[in-house]
């Protein structure tokens, strides 16, 4: 399982990505279609076409890392949705949630910590 830390900011992108592009595009696609900085020391998350797969990417200040975690029970069945907007921020235990390959709606928990600025 991949820690997230509780003080960063996780993207998690809406729309299904094709991971045929590797690290470079995925770098790529957070710069020109989310808009993002993938220097910041954010996480962004991805799921392919057939959310079958999970893309994380993040930068620790001293590279890139990019970790796939494909589903061993057909697919990831829940994945959020905004038509709004094409990546929102989620919280450290959301994350864990959809990494697991549950659903945020049915979870309940309550919040065991809180951002710190």
């Amino acid at each position: 399982m991949i820690s997230f830390p509780a003080n960063t900011d996780i993207f998690v992108c809406h729309l299904p990505v094709s991971f045929g592009c590797g690290i470079d595009g995925m770098i790529r696609y957070c710069k020109i279609i989310l808009n993002k900085e993938p220097l910041s020391k954010a996480y962004f998350m991805f799921i392919n076409k057939g959310k079958e797969q999970i893309r994380i990417l993040w930068y620790d200040g001293q590279g890139f890392s990019l970790c796939t975690k494909r589903s061993s029970q057909g697919r990831f069945l829940y994945w959020p949705k905004n038509s709004n907007e094409l990546c929102t921020v989620i919280s450290f235990f959301d994350a864990q949630i959809l990494f697991s390959g549950g659903e945020l709606k049915s979870t309940k928990a309550k919040k065991i910590w809180k951002k710190i600025v």
